[in-house]
């Protein structure tokens, strides 16, 4: 989108007609449908895949219901499958679910991938189980190679979710303004770097942060996990479609917050009433929310070849705008949550007290075995 007029003209009307932040890639391989597919992994993005010359096929599973609508922070890096320090490129097939998809994609297809389903290209896939597919035996004298451009809509990659804005509600209330403890003696858990400090004082966390990413995990959180009814999600409706379906489950999300943190005898932190607290500043993140994405809209917009790009900008610069804008979306950035910026709330992700989430040990684990 920052080199091809006509690519970025697309993923500009998809934006506008989605109402969510878009960006576009253009994928170029083989067009050959029995070719081994490419590793079974996830995605933070919702995609939409274009397939304009050529074909590809496509497979995509039910995720396992742990690993439904992935959060970053409270689902490690919410996407799985794509190769990091930890674990090699491709989830393995008993970490999935049912194949609800398998299709091979002829120039003009259109197929929508929801974030966090499993998906595989370019082959028969993994597990060829009898799955019905539109494809033949192969190629069958199409073009040599498949072209498909790929539109990803964002929501949870910018952090447009229920959580996120609980969360953000929490520091602001005044829950984040306790002490980083201090780490476990020896063999009493990993070994931790002393908290840095900056000035006279010392690093913060939020106590009942922990409590959230696992309500946030659980089956019975798990709408704390779904996207902000915002774009084409409430219609493209106004404050009210958008303000009713957040406070309900957002206040649905602080009562069950209350009740474990009760029940726990947490310390909430030194930010008084709770409740009072909370219904204040939901207020204003959900109001801050709603304003930002049209804002996001129109920083995005700039990064779109022919929208302030000069025709002689070299690839290396256009790149150099499209990340410096892509990391400044979202409602969450600088000091709107915390004096001491978005660190200070998302740190509780990465406490040593907190377990990784069920699916990312389970991905983990297969990665140990296969080596």
């Amino acid at each position: 989108q920052t080199l091809h007029p006509g690519v970025a003209k697309l993923v500009s009307d998809f934006q506008t007609g989605l109402g969510l932040t878009t960006n576009g890639d253009v994928r170029a391989s083989r067009s050959d449908v029995d070719a081994d597919p490419s590793p079974l992994l996830t995605d933070r993005k919702d995609l939409f895949v274009i397939q304009t010359s050529g074909r590809r096929r496509y497979g995509v599973y039910r995720p396992k219901i742990e690993a439904s609508l992935p959060v970053w922070g409270v689902h490690g890096p919410a996407e799985w499958g794509g190769g990091d320090r930890d674990t090699p490129p491709g989830l393995p097939l008993r970490l999935v679910g049912e194949r609800l998809v398998d299709v091979v994609l002829e120039p003009g297809d259109v197929l929508y991938i929801p974030r966090g389903f499993p998906y595989t290209s370019g082959g028969g896939g993994p597990g060829q189980d009898g799955g019905s597919s539109n494809a033949g035996s192969g190629a069958d004298g199409g073009e040599e190679y498949s072209v498909s451009l790929v539109v990803a809509a964002h929501t949870e990659a910018h952090h447009y979710v229920y959580e996120k804005v609980l969360r953000c509600a929490l520091a602001r209330s005044g829950f984040c303004e306790e002490a980083i403890p201090p780490p476990p003696p020896p063999g009493r858990g990993p070994p931790v770097p002393p908290p840095p400090q900056e000035g006279p004082t010392k690093e913060k966390h939020c106590p009942v942060g922990i409590e959230l990413t696992k309500l946030a995990r659980s089956e019975e959180g798990m709408d704390l996990r779904r996207g902000l009814p915002l774009g084409f999600l409430n219609g493209n409706g106004g404050w009210l479609v958008y303000a009713r379906p957040l406070a309900d489950t957002c206040q649905r999300g602080v009562r069950q917050l209350k009740r474990i943190v009760d029940e726990k005898g947490i310390n909430y932190g030194e930010g008084g009433d709770f409740d009072k607290l909370m219904d204040e500043q939901l207020a204003t993140v959900a109001k801050r929310t709603f304003e930002f994405i049209g804002r996001d809209l129109v920083e995005m917009e700039k990064t779109f070849a022919g929208a302030v790009f000069n025709e002689e900008w070299p690839y290396g610069k256009r790149q150099e705008l499209w990340h410096r804008t892509f990391s400044m979306i979202g409602p969450f950035q600088g000091d709107f949550c915390h004096g001491d910026g978005a660190r200070v709330f998302f740190r509780d992700y990465f406490s040593p007290e907190l377990e990784p989430d069920e699916f990312t040990k389970q991905v983990v684990m297969a990665a140990r075995l296969m080596k």
